[in-house]
């Protein structure tokens, strides 16, 4: 038995965030610079890089975008424990990633 459904997730989001800053990997915004006041812009930037909207699913725009970095920033707000890929951004780090690399001065 490995404990609740939750305990197993809890647990490989550990394991996946200590994976990645074995590799030296930021695991949350605030590792790579970025605070809410860069929301709208990050969003933008991640919509137009991706040709108007992200996702196929469920396309997201830019104010889709924005709520789901509040909505990390609030459940990271809960817990200093709770890490970048539990906030439900996991998606979004490599496009933040390549948006600073295509605009340095973002």
């Amino acid at each position: 038995d490995f404990g609740t459904e939750e305990d197993i997730a809890s647990e490989g989001i550990a394991r996946l965030e200590k994976f990645y800053r074995s590799l030296g990997l930021a695991t949350t915004l605030h590792e790579v610079g970025i605070d809410d006041r860069d929301f709208v812009r990050m969003a933008e930037h991640c919509v137009a890089l991706m040709g108007g909207t992200v996702g196929a699913f469920v396309p997201l725009g830019v104010e889709d975008c924005v709520e789901i970095y509040r909505l990390g920033r609030e459940l990271a707000h809960r817990s200093e424990s709770i890490p970048f890929l539990f906030a439900g951004l996991t998606f979004f780090l490599p496009i933040i990633l390549v948006t600073k690399s295509f605009f340095p001065t973002f």
